[in-house]
């Protein structure tokens, strides 16, 4: 690791409770099959984090200041698909323009763009942000909505709650 963009894939059997120490690190790409806890306080490069559907709930813990995004990458392109839940903590939120971009988008298997079948919905349970003012919701490929039905949700990004302690900007 070193110049450039450089990517870790993480398969998380366990949760991470302790700081591991991941240095010139600049995106981690987390796969789990079950609800699971990182602990980022040792990550010091990290910008961005990639989480993929599985129905789960992710707690990040001590994030760094650096890290900025996260990407919900959705390759259940032809059904719903669904993340229960998302936690984000920084390890130091005494700042006052601390700024989360959730970058929710539809992905083939190589990671490439695509786009999900029409009618289908990516639901995130709840995301909680603690400690970030300025929070960006952008989506990219997700199914689209059947306009026929308009008091029914049928595609799209469905967030059913979204906490967030001191955030003063909420954009999407």
């Amino acid at each position: 690791m070193g110049e450039g963009a450089d990517r870790l894939n993480i398969s998380l059997d366990d949760d991470v409770t302790s700081a591991a120490s991941l240095k010139n690190i600049e995106t981690i790409s987390l796969f789990t099959t079950a609800d699971r806890t990182v602990n980022l306080e040792g990550a010091t490069e990290l910008e961005t984090l990639n989480l993929f559907e599985g129905g789960n709930t992710v707690t990040v813990t001590k994030a760094g200041a650096s890290v900025q995004n996260v990407n919900f990458l959705n390759k259940t392109l032809e059904s719903n698909a669904t993340l229960d839940s998302l936690t984000f903590s920084l390890k130091d939120s005494t700042g006052t323009e601390d700024k989360l971009n959730i970058d929710v988008k539809a992905v083939d298997n190589n990671e490439n763009d695509a786009q999900m079948a029409d009618k289908t919905t990516t639901t995130i349970g709840t995301i909680s942000a603690k400690g970030i003012e300025e929070i960006t919701i952008t989506t990219s490929g997700l199914g689209k909505d059947d306009a026929t039905t308009p008091d029914t949700i049928e595609g799209g990004l469905i967030v059913n709650t979204l906490t967030a302690d001191k955030a003063t900007d909420i954009n999407s």
